[in-house]
């Protein structure tokens, strides 16, 4: 049995991405920071094995902790997907550091303390990580100068590791994907209005395209991926 380690999969692509592998087999660990929400994440496959670690992926203690648990349980990490993040707007003038720290904290820091405690598990198991980044990894958007920063980023921050680690047999991928209906920003993704000229992306889309970086063969990598409404 695979083991994989979900972090941010209390609500939106997380527990959707959860759900997909578990469904696939795999052994979950669930990290957020709520455990109330990774509790009803787990209570949709009560079939399946897992367990919540909740706490912040960006604190090295807590990193250190969850692959310590996930290792006295299952012996090995295979997978570590990684789809907490932030998006608070707000335009350059009037942007508090708090939040552009914040943001920075959730959508990079997080990823870096957590492939870190994790690598020497990923190596052993010839694993893979898995990062969420998005179109804004590609492009700024006025209000969301924060977001797009660590979502750049992001992207650099996965190439490296792609370069440092493919020798050791992890491969490293990430989805870059358009708008998708979740809670991104404090939205309500069911009040989202339905606009025939704005298409959305569902956070199972984003789960589908992991299972299927999951099951490509040992000699094949997807090192990018771009998801677009359609």
């Amino acid at each position: 049995m695979s083991v994989a380690w979900v972090i941010g999969a209390g609500s939106g692509v997380g527990r959707a991405t959860a759900q997909a592998l578990a469904a696939d087999g795999y052994a979950v660990a669930l990290s957020g920071r709520g455990e109330s929400e990774l509790i009803e994440t787990g209570a949709l496959f009560p079939e399946a094995d897992w367990m919540a670690l909740p706490g912040d992926a960006s604190d090295p203690l807590f990193a250190e902790d969850a692959v310590a648990a996930i290792a006295e349980r299952y012996g090995r990490i295979n997978t570590l997907v990684y789809t907490a993040g932030v998006g608070l707007y707000g335009q350059v003038e009037d942007y508090p550091l708090d939040d552009w720290d914040e943001t920075f904290r959730s959508n990079v820091t997080g990823i870096f303390v957590t492939v870190r405690a994790a690598l020497a598990r990923l190596r052993e198991s010839n694993g893979q990580v898995i990062a969420i980044g998005s179109g804004a990894s590609l492009q700024g958007y006025a209000s969301l100068s924060a977001y797009a920063a660590s979502k750049f980023a992001l992207r650099g921050f996965m190439q490296s590791l792609a370069a440092e680690v493919s020798q050791d047999g992890v491969k490293c991928s990430l989805i870059l994907p358009g708008s998708i209906r979740t809670g991104f920003a404090g939205r309500d993704p069911d009040a989202l209005p339905s606009d025939p000229t704005k298409k959305w992306l569902v956070p199972d889309d984003v789960a589908d395209a992991i299972i299927y970086l999951l099951k490509q063969p040992a000699h094949a990598w997807t090192q990018e991926m771009t998801l677009w409404p359609f």
